[in-house]
């Protein structure tokens, strides 16, 4: 799969780098925190994740755990009964229905913002929960995301949406 350098990419590549800093964690420290948990990447491999901003909301969550971050509110990632993707899908199902959005509602506001995509394309990414983080961030783009407030400012997400819409 080849990459696509957007504005959305480039905020999630700035939100993850962005949380490496705060932690004081090198691509190299990286690999060994989620090693800890589990996860096996090769330096190369996350740091050219982090850079591209092209990874899975899973992979941004796993960062979260493997870095020690102060997790907010509602955001839970140890439960072991749960995969990194069930987690995704109920963390992404949870902020649709705090904001009484349907897929169909959600893909029309995406729309607006030259996203386009289907709502059944929607569903079958979140139900999978191997969406890419972009999404996550585009939802908060058109219904703010709470979770999302201390690793990314919410006018951040708002300049983005709105260079896209200029780009796109």
């Amino acid at each position: 799969m080849s990459h696509v350098d957007t504005a959305w990419t480039r905020l999630a590549s700035r939100t993850a780098r962005g949380l490496l800093v705060r932690k004081g964690v090198s691509y190299e420290q990286l690999v060994e925190c989620l090693a800890a948990i589990d996860l096996v990447e090769s330096v190369r491999a996350v740091e050219g994740k982090v850079q591209r901003g092209s990874f899975r909301c899973s992979f941004f969550f796993q960062l979260l755990l493997a870095v020690q971050a102060d997790l907010p509110d509602g955001l839970t990632l140890s439960k072991r009964h749960e995969s990194w993707e069930e987690a995704c899908t109920r963390t992404f199902l949870r902020e649709l229905e705090a904001h009484g959005l349907t897929y169909i509602v959600l893909a029309k506001r995406l729309l607006k913002l030259g996203l386009e995509v289907s709502a059944t394309q929607l569903e079958q990414q979140v139900l999978s929960g191997s969406f890419p983080f972009t999404l996550l961030l585009q939802l908060s783009a058109v219904a703010p995301v709470t979770l999302l407030q201390r690793f990314v400012d919410q006018t951040d997400i708002e300049k983005t949406a709105q260079l896209h819409v200029h780009d796109g």
